[in-house]
């Protein structure tokens, strides 16, 4: 089995990420490597964990949900962001659009709403690494085949008597 994706949770509430954190299963391919009460402490956890993806509440103390996306969006934009929260307002819905976050849930998370969203971003950064896999192996054999092909159009070249080989 590959290893699993990393994920932060971030609420400020013990309950509530104990409850969420209970939700997230082996077999979802997502392991919580780290929790936090605030966008603050967040921020340090992001910094040395490295996560693929946050879980994060939007009401929170010192930094928001919504400042904390903006943070993460300009300074690790490979990171998905999804907001947990309380508040079922068409203005925190939009505002986490425009910061590209991946979802918008609404407590009381149950198991199929965890387990439904981690399905969609495992797929979602499965797909970015078989990209960037497919993208990497052709830069590879590129770069393995350009001086043959050099070499080549050089020979061909020589051979042809074109002006590029005559001295």
């Amino acid at each position: 089995m590959p290893e699993p994706y990393r994920l932060i949770l971030v609420d400020d509430e013990d309950e509530a990420r104990g409850r969420i954190s209970s939700k997230i299963s082996e077999e979802s391919g997502f392991v919580v490597v780290g929790t936090a009460g605030n966008g603050y402490d967040a921020l340090e956890l992001v910094e040395r964990l490295g996560p693929h993806a946050v879980l994060t509440d939007i009401k929170m103390p010192y930094i928001d949900g919504i400042e904390f996306a903006g943070i993460l969006r300009r300074d690790y934009p490979s990171i998905r962001v999804a907001f947990i929260t309380g508040y079922d307002e068409f203005d925190y819905a939009r505002e986490a659009v425009g910061l590209g976050v991946r979802s918008y849930l609404t407590k009381p998370l149950t198991q199929e709403d965890i387990a439904a969203f981690l399905s969609r971003l495992k797929a979602e950064l499965d797909e970015e690494i078989r990209e960037n896999y497919d993208r990497e192996r052709l830069l590879s054999r590129l770069e393995e085949g350009a001086p043959l092909l050099v070499e080549s159009c050089i020979a061909s070249m020589l051979a042809s008597g074109s002006p590029a080989g005559r001295k």
